[in-house]
């Protein structure tokens, strides 16, 4: 993958601090190199990213990040790996500006995984055919017509947004549909234990 710093900040490289002085690379060195060979030094570079408008730093390793926060343990840093997990998802920038504001309020967090809208729904659906017995979408259709109706919208919003809808939006509206389906299950729960 040959991605250019440029694509990943939108923003020009500031400074660059090395943990050992294993090669001469100065900025524009290291904006050449490709996030395959960067992870492979033991290199920290911090950097205005215009799009987050703050200070950043990117670190080719954990052992770097370590480094970084031990002198100044409110650094924002990113690693190599977590770059490449946010290139994947092609993020708008208040997509990426969500991320650091998450990586801000919880420090040692990390990006790990991507998720594709279809992955997402495939496991909201199947953790709710776990969850939800089959009878309930009977009983809240006759039990109680205005959750219905706002699972039904729940669900065709969900459609919706999985066709052309950002990631974080389909996210937004998945939870909603889930949240919903288990306002229904713990009524029917509770008005069938009232009924015994």
């Amino acid at each position: 993958m040959s991605i250019s710093w440029e694509s990943i900040l939108g923003a020009d490289m500031v400074v660059d601090k090395q943990k050992q002085k294993e090669s001469n690379l100065n900025i524009q060195g290291i904006q050449g190199l490709p996030l395959s060979v960067f992870e492979k030094r033991d290199l920290a570079v911090e950097t205005y990213s215009e799009v987050l408008d703050c200070t950043i730093w990117l670190c080719s390793n954990n052992s770097m990040v370590r480094q970084i926060k031990q002198d100044n343990p409110g650094a924002v840093c990113y690693t190599t790996k977590e770059l490449e997990k946010l290139i994947e998802l092609n993020p708008k920038p208040d997509d990426i500006k969500n991320v650091n504001e998450a990586k801000k309020v919880f420090p040692g967090a990390t990006i790990i995984e991507t998720t594709t809208k279809e992955q997402m729904l495939d496991r909201v659906l199947s953790e709710m055919d776990v969850e939800f017995p089959a009878d309930m979408y009977n009983w809240i259709d006759e039990n109680d017509e205005e959750l219905s109706t706002r699972i039904t919208e729940a669900e065709e919003k969900v459609n919706e947004l999985y066709k052309s809808g950002s990631v974080e939006e389909f996210k937004s509206a998945l939870g909603e549909y889930k949240r919903l389906h288990g306002e229904a299950f713990n009524q029917m729960i509770k008005k069938r234990s009232k009924s015994k």
